[in-house]
């Protein structure tokens, strides 16, 4: 399984050993991992990448000292999917909890603590349900992950295109969309759209073709995440739509 992780500490070192040790396990728990690094909640806030984990410290530098308050205050709007804390801070536990993390790994217990969160996040994603529920408002519209080639976000509306060829519209946002069909293979390749890997049907230099021949050149806002996640790494060139 691919998976886009962030590491979030003010530790450049720590973050170092973070990124050997994900490394070194990612294989047991069959996870292909793309890691970045950040120094500072308000340089992942500049990020403009979601991730599937967000792994990240309790405590930062002026002005974002509590990390867990900062996790509070900007959750709307995180590009992440999944949390976990790696502290010192171990009495921050039951703070923790209110953000809803997959886990708090003590960084003093790293080496126990960490092939366990992992383990757990695995099992998370693998219990997920075969079916997927697009929310509009009070509504929800139940699709299987295949019927959905790409949604279409238009000002408030959203379009979904399904294989039947029917286009349902909706009220909401991309971003709240992405953030939870993301694990199930759904990747943000432009601020309009979000497609399903399933359906790609072609990939060239400059455009994803799907299988409904709609063709999408990825933004530039979004075409390193997208080439990373499919493999192609050459993506000099590649212009915005």
């Amino acid at each position: 399984m691919k998976i886009t992780v962030a590491i979030l500490d003010k530790d450049a070192a720590f973050r170092g050993m973070m990124l050997e040790k994900l490394s070194r396990l990612a294989k047991e728990y069959d996870f292909e991992m793309c890691i970045n690094g950040y120094s500072t909640p308000r340089e992942l806030e500049e990020n403009e990448l979601p991730f599937d984990l967000l792994m990240m410290d309790t405590t930062f530098e002026a002005p974002f000292e509590d990390g867990i308050e900062w996790v509070k205050m900007q959750a709307p709007s995180l590009r992440y999917l999944q949390l976990m804390y790696v502290s010192d801070e171990e009495d921050k536990v039951f703070d923790a909890i209110g953000t809803g993390p997959v886990a708090f790994i003590r960084k003093s217990s790293l080496e126990t603590d960490l092939p366990k969160a992992l383990r757990r996040y695995r099992e998370k994603l693998d219990s997920m349900p075969e079916f997927v529920v697009v929310a509009e408002g009070r509504k929800r519209h139940v699709y299987m992950p295949d019927e959905i080639i790409y949604f279409y976000s238009n000002g408030h509306y959203i379009d979904i295109f399904s294989t039947d060829g029917e286009k349902k519209c909706i009220r909401g946002k991309m971003d709240d969309i992405e953030r939870y069909l993301s694990v199930y293979g759904f990747l943000r390749i432009h601020t309009s759209y979000l497609i399903n890997i399933r359906h790609i049907d072609n990939v060239d230099r400059k455009k994803i073709y799907l299988c409904n021949k709609k063709m999408i050149t990825p933004s530039r806002k979004y075409q390193k995440y997208v080439w990373e996640k499919l493999k192609i790494y050459d993506y000099e060139g590649i212009e915005e739509e």
